[in-house]
């Protein structure tokens, strides 16, 4: 049985008064330390997927930059699969607030944006960790892990299921 992916993390563009009221995002004093994150991955045998963004390899100030790799995120950049395939990638980049779209060497992004490369490659909405699940019971620890350290759940699911 395939349960797709599940991104357990937060990210909140900005906090509104009351802060205790927000959920738990990268940066705050209640983010869980890197220890926690380990047993949550051992607790899930290995399948806690820390987000590297596939289209930061067309920004030259990121330590996995590669220019054959940022092609290959061009010319596939628009196909469902390219989307689908990636944990956290989604098919409309406008609701990850356009915050790392890939850019052609000259700075423009696919749709035409000449200002995209000044911008930068940020994580912006997308969850900085995805739990690749495959039983309900990954599916539980990591609802269970998001309820304890009070970070927002992203469900990413592929598409329909043919089950049997």
């Amino acid at each position: 049985m395939r349960f797709g992916q599940l991104c357990a993390v937060a990210v909140a563009a900005t906090k509104p008064a009351n802060a205790s009221d927000c959920k738990c995002a990268p940066g705050d004093s209640c983010w869980p330390s890197d220890a926690v994150w380990t047993a949550l991955n051992e607790t899930i045998s290995g399948r806690l997927l820390k987000t590297v963004l596939p289209r930061s390899v067309c920004y030259k100030d990121q330590p996995n930059y590669d220019e054959a790799a940022c092609q290959a995120v061009l010319s596939n950049w628009t196909t469902a699969a390219f989307h689908s395939s990636d944990p956290v990638s989604v098919h409309s980049p406008w609701y990850a607030n356009n915050s790392c779209n890939p850019i052609h060497e000259n700075g423009t992004n696919p749709f035409g944006d000449p200002l995209a490369g000044s911008r930068g490659c940020t994580m912006g909405r997308y969850p900085a960790y995805s739990v690749n699940v495959t039983s309900a019971e990954d599916v539980q620890a990591a609802i269970k892990f998001a309820r304890e350290h009070n970070l927002r759940l992203n469900v990413k699911n592929t598409g329909h299921g043919s089950s049997k």
